[in-house]
């Protein structure tokens, strides 16, 4: 990918961050490419976005935003991240990795790390 590529994305990744009132990063550390699908295809059909970055990606887009992630970016952003976009409810998403964790069993998780809420944001 080139710098270019990546700048796209990076601007890309921002204004959607910035758009979102709600989104959680996860680790998906474990997970087959079908399971990954099934969980992309479940938050599709209960009406949020699921997608995967790469790590250096969303840390440079968290960079972009007002409000200070240098902690997140320090702890969470390890391993096989992705983000949860949910526009219009802040637990949706946290309902949605529940009900997916349960369906895979115990020796799945598709960990959480982060929830930002509107008000939050500076």
């Amino acid at each position: 990918m080139t710098r270019d590529e990546k700048k796209v994305i990076i601007d890309s990744l921002t204004e959607k961050l910035k758009e979102s009132p709600f989104f959680y990063i996860t680790d998906a550390g474990g997970f087959t490419v079908a399971e990954v699908n099934a969980f992309r295809r479940t938050c599709f059909e209960r009406g949020v976005e699921y997608k995967v970055y790469k790590n250096t990606l969303i840390a440079k887009a968290l960079e972009n935003l007002d409000a200070d992630y240098s902690k997140l970016v320090g702890g969470a952003l390890k391993g096989f991240s992705g983000i949860i976009f949910s526009k219009e409810t802040s637990n949706l998403p946290a309902k949605i990795l529940l009900d997916f964790r349960k369906k895979m069993g115990k020796k799945k998780r598709l960990d959480q790390y982060l929830k930002v809420q509107e008000s939050t944001r500076m």
